[in-house]
């Protein structure tokens, strides 16, 4: 029997406040594919909180032009002794780099884990994250129509540190009112194929 070591996930975004164009907004489907091959911690780590619905309706607070696209701050979500073994240390996710340059590197249409919640998509080139301390070996890829379609049309306009996170802890009303064209993610599941639709609009 043959082992399947990749799995599918879509995590569906939109821009529900945004006062741009349809056309120019971001909404569509991330498709992604989890390669419990190459990074096994990271990827059981990122696919246990997709099955516990952990991103749904997290803001996509961290856009930066040609270089991530990060989310996974949940600041509803409520740890219990049912679901709080999920939330692994940094040293419990890290994997070990694969020799034959088998692990992947951080470059475009990648995704990484920020333990132990967050993840980022590389939307650029960003070797020189292999070896910055702190940070991980991607253990997932984007699909290239994905990147194209949804990722390269997320709002890149906010400044880093203009408040994103401590504006979400105020909730879904203040983040309309101050980022509007924030997208969040509506939804992230695993499939067994991917859509053949991608954008919604």
């Amino acid at each position: 029997t043959t082992t399947t070591t990749t799995t599918f996930v879509e995590c569906t975004v939109s821009s529900p406040n945004s006062e741009l164009p349809l056309s120019t907004a971001s909404n569509g489907v991330i498709q992604i594919t989890v390669h419990r091959d190459i990074s096994p911690n990271a990827s059981q780590a990122f696919l246990d909180l997709v099955n516990l619905k952990y991103y749904d309706g997290v803001l996509i607070f961290r856009v930066l032009k040609g270089f991530i696209a990060q989310w996974g701050i949940n600041p509803t979500w409520k740890w219990t002794k049912t679901n709080s073994h999920h939330k692994k240390s940094q040293a419990e996710l890290t994997d070990a780099i694969l020799p034959n340059n088998k692990s992947f590197s951080n470059t475009r249409g990648t995704l990484a884990l920020v333990p132990p919640l967050q993840v980022f998509i590389n939307c650029g080139d960003n070797v020189r994250l292999d070896t910055e301390v702190g940070s991980a070996r991607p253990f997932a890829t984007i699909s290239d129509a994905s990147m194209e379609l949804v990722v390269d049309k997320l709002y890149t306009g906010y400044k880093e540190g203009s408040g994103q996170v401590s504006t979400m802890k105020k909730g879904e009303l203040a983040m309309a009112g101050k980022f509007p064209e924030m997208s969040r993610i509506e939804t992230c599941r695993l499939v067994d194929v991917f859509s053949t639709v991608l954008r919604n609009v």
